[in-house]
């Protein structure tokens, strides 16, 4: 028996801005090596500490039913234990939050999948699940009393084999899923497929496939630039997060198909270029760089951007900035970009962090290197200038140099500048803004 757990982010490896939704592909792949029939039962659940800050966040679990019959279960990060009052987006404008815990994680069990003869569904202690499913290959009944109400997110009192972030023993509340799959005797059975190539074993005519599509859902508030709170890129035509899922649920099989195609072209690719373990690290860095993106819109008008006066020509050590007037409104409709840095300080808009992946944004999706630089060239063209407030809208950039960063992710308002600027590095970051500019402009 040969199990394979295949997850799928089209973004990562679609480059098209369509298929940058917050969903992934989850495919749990059972193929017998035996011909042999079998009877298979498979465990996957997401805890707590995705939607929390820290384990003692309180969360509240829910489940529906999409459009299309999908189960769809969420958990949410609330104010207060017992209470169901959502997480406030953001959180304080100086102390940005280290992970995103507004809004909700969801886990959606597409339906109508061949060759399941059960799913079930659980809401509740991760430990409870596991232990009833070791024994039994089900899961409880029913879900667990109280989970509508706040309660710790790990802490649970129910023993178990689950850890708290810092190592105690603990319980997380959990939203689990349980297969009960039928695999019928085939005549010529498969061979145990290469782990590293999951397109074969997912393509396996013998092999039964599981589906899921995970998902979050920060209620159209994914990052704040300069007071405009810009929602993700899918939602600019009004589409709502429940059709978004549930069209997710119902084209995930398409999903991964198209994702598993593009992995062969790609890996057939690199393979040619560079042998079969450069083509495995090359396709582990083309998925980080296109599916680790924040990518929102910017509609034109929110935060009701105008272009600032100029900066003043007169420096404090002398000479001249060389500084122009912006064009006022010269930004039109159109995507932004904004990537969360993994440690220095979470800061966004970072332009050293982000040049590597120049090469490949030019490559695989032109426009997300635009994308990546608008806003970062918006406030360095003072679009973002605003004398009727304070700080930051009252802030123009003064020097003849790029800035570092924007501020600290999901907040881009500059919240460094009146500590030092936010460490200036003005040949590195200039140079590396020309090179990305110069070089999208020559494309297009």
């Amino acid at each position: 028996m040969v199990v394979a757990l295949v997850f799928s982010q089209s973004g990562a490896v679609v480059p098209d801005l369509e298929a940058h939704t917050p969903t992934v592909d989850v495919a749990l792949i059972v193929t017998p090596s035996d011909g042999r029939p079998h009877r298979v039962q498979l465990f996957f659940e997401i805890t707590g500490q995705t939607v929390v800050d820290t384990d003692v966040d309180p969360v509240i679990a829910a489940r529906s039913v999409l459009p299309s019959g999908a189960v769809d279960l969420s958990m949410a990060h609330v104010q207060a234990a017992g209470g169901s009052t959502p997480s406030v987006p953001f959180g304080p404008w100086l102390q940005p939050k280290e992970h995103l815990d507004w809004g909700a994680g969801h886990l959606a069990v597409p339906a109508g999948q061949p060759g399941i003869a059960g799913i079930a569904t659980y809401l509740g202690s991760s430990n409870t699940a596991r232990q009833q499913f070791a024994q039994t290959g089900t899961l409880p009944s029913c879900d667990a009393p109280g989970v509508g109400k706040g309660q710790p997110a790990c802490g649970g009192s129910t023993p178990g084999t689950c850890r708290c972030a810092a190592g105690a023993p603990g319980d997380w509340t959990t939203m689990a899923v349980a297969f009960d799959m039928e695999l019928a005797a085939v005549q010529h059975p498969a061979l145990a497929p290469d782990t590293a190539n999951a397109t074969a074993t997912a393509n396996n005519a013998n092999a039964t496939t599981a589906g899921l599509v995970l998902a979050m859902d920060d209620l159209g508030k994914t990052v704040r630039f300069f007071g405009a709170v810009m929602p993700e890129y899918w939602r600019r035509n009004s589409t709502s997060f429940t059709a978004m899922l549930d069209a997710a649920c119902t084209g995930h099989a398409a999903s991964r198909a198209r994702a598993a195609q593009q992995d062969t072209v790609l890996g057939a690719l690199l393979e040619r270029v560079g042998g079969r373990a450069y083509a495995v690290v090359a396709a582990m860095t083309f998925r980080q760089v296109f599916g680790d993106n924040s990518i929102v819109w910017y509609d034109g008008t929110t935060g009701n951007f105008t272009a600032g006066p100029a900066p003043s020509m007169a420096r404090s050590n002398g000479g001249s900035t060389g500084r122009r007037k912006a064009v006022a409104g010269k930004t039109p409709p159109s995507a932004m970009m904004f990537v969360k840095g993994l440690g220095s300080s979470g800061d966004t808009g970072t332009i050293d962090d982000n040049y590597p992946a120049a090469l490949l944004y030019l490559w695989g999706q032109p426009e997300l290197l635009n994308a990546l630089l608008r806003p970062i060239n918006m406030f360095m063209a003072n679009e973002t200038h605003s004398a009727a407030y304070g700080f930051p809208r009252n802030l123009t950039f003064p020097e003849p140099y790029c800035v570092h960063y924007l501020g600290q992710y999901p907040v881009a308002e500059m919240q460094c500048w009146q500590r030092d600027r936010c460490e200036p590095m003005p040949l590195e970051m200039t140079a590396d803004n020309l090179q990305m500019t110069v070089r999208w402009r020559l494309l297009f």
